[in-house]
Parts: C-alpha cells; sequence; structure tokens
C-alpha cells in the first residue's frame, strides 16, 4: 500500500469519525428542540460525501498487481515481461510452410467454398490424358 492511499484513509476517517460526531451532537440539540422538521445541516452531509471520496480515493490507490499462484501446485509464478508482444519475423514463421509446399491458409483455400471445380477438372483431364498417353 503506498503512503498516498494510506493518508487518504486517515484523512477520510477522521473526516468520516468527524461528520458522524457532528450528526450525533446535532441530532442530540434536536432532540431537546420540540421542532422535529429539522434537517441535518449541510456542512455535515458535504463533509460525509467528501470523507467518503476520500476513503475510497484511498482504496483505488492501494490497488496493487497481485502475485499469481499455480492451481495445481500452489507455487508462486513469476510475473511475465510487460513489454508487450515480441516482434514475429516473417522468414522465422513462413520457414516451416515454405519447407514443406503449403501455406498457413490452406485450410481456407482448401475450404470446398473456395475451390474453382472447372480449373480441378481440367487439371484431372490432363493428368489423365498424360497416364493413357
Amino acid at each position: 500500500m503506498s503512503f498516498i492511499s494510506r493518508v487518504c484513509y486517515v484523512l477520510g476517517s477522521l473526516l468520516l469519525l468527524n461528520a458522524g460526531y457532528a450528526s450525533y451532537t446535532f441530532n442530540q440539540v434536536a432532540k431537546r428542540v420540540l421542532d422535529h422538521n429539522l434537517e441535518l445541516p449541510l456542512d455535515i452531509k458535504i463533509e460525509t460525501l467528501v470523507a467518503c471520496v476520500i476513503v475510497a480515493l484511498g482504496a483505488i490507490l492501494s490497488i496493487e498487481a497481485s502475485d499469481q499462484v499455480d492451481v495445481y501446485s500452489g507455487a508462486l509464478v513469476k510475473p511475465r515481461d510487460q513489454s508487450g508482444l515480441k516482434s514475429i519475423f516473417m522468414g522465422e514463421a513462413t520457414g516451416e510452410h515454405e519447407i514443406i509446399g503449403t501455406t498457413p491458409f490452406d485450410h481456407i483455400e482448401s475450404n470446398v467454398d473456395f475451390i474453382n471445380i472447372i480449373k480441378r477438372r481440367e487439371e484431372f483431364a490432363k493428368w489423365e490424358q498424360s497416364i493413357h498417353s
């Protein structure tokens, strides 16, 4: 927890305690006065809202990244490098496909909807003629 979040917690708690005490004393005075239409003063309402906002700000500022625990072993996992994704070198990425003579998109290109049937029939006819000749 950072220093600023602790200061926000302490300051907000003190303001909230002060607002609570002020509303208690106002309630005690209101009991002695026979007028039941007394409303809580605006400064106490504002002080309560400001205290709640400061405590919420302290809670937000105190959020830190927690250690990750492996589910199976229960050991702490080292955090990954937060620099982002590594760059991809296309020569290394396509090398395997070039060696075996395919492309990474063969599963899409060989889809029935994308096959040129007329071209395939012509290729088959040429192949069949080359075998029988």
